[in-house]
């Protein structure tokens, strides 16, 4: 018998590929290089090492999501947002420290690009986070669109859950859903046009918007200064 690493779903699943975010933690991660050699928390060829096996152990076991994912699946999804997190979080604080350093040895333009690449990776890790959450991630959302009894209340409400004319039958937020939301939740440091209803879905929407708002006006304020 043929040895399976994720478990067959039934013909009738609806399923959502892993592909597009796994192009995100590549993107994520490409944005690392641009950053200051002095930023990264470990060696070039250690972090490409991580980066390689992080992608083939998505792509390999977790190649699409569906209502009959396990749960180790889902936690290696969750392993792989959250490393990408804590490298962010420790490229900002090392940006923090650069700005309150007396002798700050960055350039404006080093300043300028970092704060950039920071922000580019904190929406597509937020993003990430709201994909994977929301009710309960997309394995959890698509057991819901096979079984309407398995529905969860959801964590955020997208204008064509609340109008249906807007979008054609059978709609559900997608990563790129997820992504824009995250980018007009980074600019405009609060909800638009997608409100969020949990009380995890609020604070992780006000952990993003307070580090972009530090983001763009305490780095950029100073790196103009610098310039």
């Amino acid at each position: 018998m043929p040895f399976r690493p994720f478990p067959r779903p039934p013909a009738s699943a609806s399923r959502e590929s892993t592909l597009p975010a796994a192009a995100l933690v590549v993107i994520s991660f490409a944005l690392y290089w641009l950053l200051p050699g002095h930023f990264r928390p470990v060696p070039a060829m250690l972090m490409i090492v991580l980066v390689v096996i992080l992608i083939a152990l998505l792509v390999v076991f977790v190649p699409s999501r569906h209502a009959a994912v396990a749960r180790w699946q889902r936690a290696l999804v969750m392993v792989v947002i959250a490393a990408i997190t804590i490298s962010n979080a420790y490229d900002l604080v090392r940006l923090i420290e650069a700005l309150l350093s007396k002798n700050q040895p960055m350039t404006g333009r080093e300043l300028i690009l970092s704060a950039a690449v920071i922000w580019l990776t904190n929406v597509i890790v937020f993003g990430l986070w709201y994909w994977e959450l929301d009710r309960g991630g997309p394995g959890n959302r698509a057991a819901a669109r096979d079984d309407a009894s398995l529905a969860r209340f959801p964590d955020f409400q997208f204008p064509q859950m609340g109008t249906p004319a807007l979008a054609p039958p059978g709609w559900h937020p997608r990563l790129l859903d997820y992504i824009y939301f995250s980018f007009s939740n980074g600019t405009a440091f609060s909800a638009t046009d997608v409100m969020p209803l949990s009380h995890w879905a609020k604070g992780l929407m006000m952990v993003q918007a307070g580090s972009s708002l530090l983001l763009v006006v305490l780095v950029t304020a100073r790196a103009v200064n610098v310039l």
